[in-house]
C-alpha cells in the first residue's frame, strides 16, 4: 500500500469517525419531545407585579412537570412575552407565539384590558387561553378560554353584600378605565341596585394614571364609602393623594389591593378595607410544594397569585397529558380542561362548563402597616 492509498483510507476513517460523532450528538433520544406554552403577561407596567408573581409560579410548577417526565414524555418549553397589561401588546405577542413559535396554548395573562383582545385570536388560530389573574366575566363566554381565578362576578357579589351587611348603602366610585374596572364596576352597579344600593358618582382615571387629584376633586361629599378600583402600583398612590387633599372617607378597594408591593405601600393606606383570598399553604401537596420552591429558588413567600400563576400551567398539562401523545392539540386540551377537578396551589376546585372555576370565599380585612 503507498503513502497515497494510506492518506486516503485514513481520511476516510476520519470522516465517518466524526460523522458518526455528530450524528451521536445531534440525533434526539427516541422519545425526546418538546411541547411549547406560551405565558403572556405584564413585565412592564403598572401591573408588572403581577406578572412577576404569575411567572414565578409558572416555572415552578414546569420544573416540577418536567422533573417527573413531562407531558405524556414530553418536556414543557415556556416562551414568555410581555403584554404590558394592554391590548396591543397582547395581540402582537399572541399572534407571534402562535404564528412562530407554535405554542398548543397561552397561560398566565394578568390584565382583562390585556386578555378580552386574545379571546378571538384564541379561537380563530385554535390555541387555549388561560388567564391567570384576568377577572373580566366576558372573558370566558369563547369556548376555548377558561381562567383559574374568580372573575368580576364572584368580587362584585361579595362587595357588594359586605357592604350592604354593614348597612351602607350610598357610595361613590373611582376607577381605572379598562376593561378591568369597567367590567367590575358593571358588574358592582347590577349587585348593588338589585340591593337598593345607591352609586352616587363615579369618576374614571386611565391605565397609566399616576395623579389623581383631578378625579378626588371631583367627588363629592354625599356618600357613605368610596370605592377604589386601581391597578396595584396605583393604589399607594391614590391613598397618599386623597390624605393630602384631606380627604378622608372611608374607603374599600377591590383584590388588586391585596397584591400591592411591601415596597410601595405607606401609611396612607391604613385603614382601608378589601377583599383577599389567602394562599394556604396546607391547603394540598401542591400548595405546600409551591410554599417550599418558593422559598428555595427565590427566597420569598408565594402569595394567591403566585399559586393562579402555577394552576394555570398546571391545569393545561393535567388536561394535555389525558390526549394521546400523538394528539396534544389545543382541541383535545381544551375538552379535557371542562369539568376539570384538580388539586392546585390556590386549593381543591374544579373547571366549569363556563370555563370558569367553583366561587372562593373572599375575607374582608382592613390595612394596617406601622411604618413607612
Amino acid at each position: 500500500m503507498n503513502k497515497t492509498t494510506k492518506t486516503i483510507l485514513w481520511l476516510i476513517v476520519a470522516i465517518v469517525v466524526i460523522g458518526g460523532i455528530w450524528y451521536g450528538v445531534s440525533k434526539k433520544p427516541v422519545g425526546l419531545h418538546v411541547i411549547k406554552v406560551g405565558v403572556l403577561t405584564p413585565l412592564t407596567g403598572p401591573a408588572a407585579f403581577y406578572g412577576e408573581n404569575i411567572i414565578k409560579g409558572i416555572e415552578i410548577v414546569k420544573d416540577l412537570i418536567n422533573e417527573k417526565g413531562g407531558i405524556n414524555g414530553a418536556q414543557i418549553s415556556l416562551v414568555e412575552e410581555d403584554s404590558k397589561c394592554e391590548g396591543v401588546s397582547a395581540m402582537t405577542a399572541a399572534n407571534k407565539l402562535s404564528d412562530f413559535d407554535k405554542v398548543v396554548g397561552i397561560i398566565g395573562e394578568a390584565c382583562s384590558a390585556a386578555a378580552m383582545p386574545l379571546s378571538p385570536i384564541a379561537k380563530n388560530k385554535n390555541f387555549v387561553l388561560i388567564a391567570a389573574a384576568a377577572s373580566n366575566p366576558e372573558l370566558t363566554k369563547n369556548p376555548f378560554v377558561f381562567r383559574v381565578n374568580p372573575n368580576d362576578l364572584t368580587q362584585a357579589q361579595g362587595i357588594t353584600e359586605y357592604l350592604v351587611d354593614k348597612g351602607i348603602k350610598n357610595i361613590a366610585i373611582l376607577a381605572l378605565n379598562d376593561e378591568y374596572g369597567q367590567g367590575l364596576v358593571a358588574e358592582f352597579n347590577k349587585n348593588f341596585s338589585a340591593l337598593n344600593g345607591n352609586i352616587a358618582q363615579t369618576e374614571w382615571f386611565a391605565s397609566e394614571a399616576t395623579d389623581f387629584k383631578v378625579q378626588i376633586a371631583k367627588l363629592s361629599s354625599s356618600f357613605e364609602m368610596l370605592f377604589i378600583i386601581a391597578a396595584p402600583a396605583q393604589h399607594p398612590l391614590i391613598a397618599k393623594q386623597l390624605v393630602e387633599l384631606g380627604k378622608n372617607w372611608p374607603r374599600i378597594a377591590e383584590f388588586n389591593f391585596s397584591t400591592v408591593s411591601d415596597e410601595s405601600a405607606n401609611v396612607s393606606m391604613n385603614g382601608t378595607l378589601y377583599p383577599i383570598v389567602s394562599f394556604d399553604e396546607n391547603a394540598t401537596e401542591n400548595a405546600k410544594l409551591l410554599q417550599q420552591k418558593m422559598q428555595e429558588k427565590y427566597n420569598t413567600q408565594p402569595d394567591i397569585v403566585t399559586a393562579w400563576g402555577f394552576d394555570s400551567l398546571y391545569v393545561l398539562a393535567e388536561s394535555a397529558k389525558k390526549c394521546p401523545k400523538a394528539q396534544g392539540t389545543a382541541e383535545c386540551i381544551n375538552q379535557n380542561l371542562i369539568g376539570l377537578s384538580f388539586e392546585g396551589a390556590s386549593g381543591k376546585n374544579k373547571i366549569t362548563d363556563k370555563g370558569e372555576i367553583e366561587n372562593p370565599p373572599f375575607e374582608f380585612v382592613e390595612y394596617q402597616i406601622l411604618t413607612k
